[in-house]
């Protein structure tokens, strides 16, 4: 049996015609793996979303199943829309007119929590000391920035003295 060449155990119990005979086979329809043309057209619903063996009512698309992100998306656009148009529903039902009353003005907001004031002395000390490097520059050389922060040191020194520390 020296003239019988290696067949791998994968390959056993096959035909002897290799990869691409099969391929040609399957292509020109005579062989093994021949598809019939309902299973063909089953496979190609399944494809577009739909259920083998169901039928579409007349008209109607197949639907197509969102991916997981897609879905998430679609559901944040909807909620979006929704909060937009009640919030332009709330607004056209309640106008504003010169003949009746305006809504009431909204409060104030409420002041910081109080700090220690001995941080906030900390805090502006150390405002204090960037105002002194920033006079010993050029005052053409500055930024907007640096110059309101230049114009804020006498409110500074006086919150600083207001504080009494």
């Amino acid at each position: 049996n020296a003239s019988a060449k290696y067949v791998p155990p994968s390959a056993r119990g096959r035909s002897s015609a290799g990869f691409a005979a099969r391929l040609r086979a399957e292509h020109s329809g005579s062989g093994p793996g021949k598809v019939s043309k309902a299973s063909a057209e089953a496979a190609a619903h399944r494809a577009r979303g739909g259920v083998a063996g169901a039928v579409l009512a007349a008209g109607s698309a197949p639907v197509v199943p969102l991916s997981k992100s897609a879905a998430k998306r679609a559901r944040a656009k909807a909620k979006k829309e929704e909060q937009k148009s009640a919030a332009s529903a709330s607004a056209a039902a309640s106008p504003a007119t010169k003949d009746g009353p305006e809504a009431p003005p909204a409060p104030p907001p409420a002041p910081p929590p109080a700090m220690d004031p001995e941080k906030v002395a900390r805090k502006i000390n150390k405002q204090l000391k960037q105002i002194e490097g920033l006079k010993s520059k050029d005052v053409s050389s500055l930024n907007d920035d640096q110059v309101k922060k230049l114009a804020s040191e006498a409110a500074l020194r006086a919150q600083l003295a207001a504080l009494g520390l």
